[in-house]
């Protein structure tokens, strides 16, 4: 099996999103008192996006 690695571009910023919200989510459920959400899908699209 091969994996391809590539530069990601303005379209992946999305799903790069939902995948960071995923990811604070199950940090924030680990140790809610040490990770707040502060973050939306939508910011999060925005951070990812510019």
């Amino acid at each position: 099996m091969s994996i391809s690695v590539r530069r990601a571009v303005f379209e992946d910023a999305r799903t790069i999103a939902e995948y960071a919200i995923k990811l604070f989510i199950q940090h924030q459920n680990y140790n809610p008192q040490r990770f707040t959400m502060f973050a939306t899908q939508e910011s999060a699209e925005w951070f990812y996006g510019n």
